[in-house]
């Protein structure tokens, strides 16, 4: 399981609350496991262990124009989303990462989530069309997945792009 050095405390990311972004979760068959605390990813939540990979890994975040964590985009069809990145815990412990696609909408509702084990949390980055966001681990080594948004059936869907 994921061992991340950030640990999730909230029970909401962004007016999304844990038993929301749980019931989304269950709906549509991703895991039986429920989520007890979750929190938002921001540049602050990346720490190294020791002051120069700190200061680098500071410099390389600067280096992006964009936010890496937090991404919102417009679909084909004129909606409005937002992705964010998060870490999760679940109630037994294990933690994953995950980015959370939301409705810019009044009432915020969740529409797709990405969610893995292996690293405490990704990296987003935008798209080009008809790519909406793009996602890795790294910004540079070419692995990531990428976003679409099918706007016949309302959906969207990731595809890996390889390295």
């Amino acid at each position: 399981m994921l061992a991340p050095t950030i640990r999730p405390m909230s029970k909401a990311i962004d007016g999304i609350s844990v038993d929301a972004i749980n019931a989304y979760r269950s709906a549509q068959g991703l895991s039986p496991d429920k989520f007890c605390y979750v929190d938002s990813v921001d540049r602050d939540s990346y720490v190294a262990t020791d002051r120069p990979t700190q200061l680098e890994i500071n410099k390389t975040l600067a280096e992006q124009d964009h936010d890496p964590f937090q991404s919102t985009f417009t679909t084909p069809d004129s909606r409005s989303f937002t992705a964010k990145v998060g870490v999760f815990e679940e109630c037994d412990g294990a933690k994953r990462g995950a980015i959370l696609i939301v409705y810019e909408t009044a009432t915020k509702k969740i529409a797709n989530t990405l969610e893995w084990e292996d690293v405490p949390f990704r990296f987003l980055w935008p798209g080009k069309p008809p790519a909406l966001l793009m996602q890795g681990q790294c910004f540079e080594c070419g692995d990531a997945n990428v976003l679409y948004y099918d706007a016949g059936r309302k959906r969207f869907y990731w595809e890996y792009e390889g390295d």
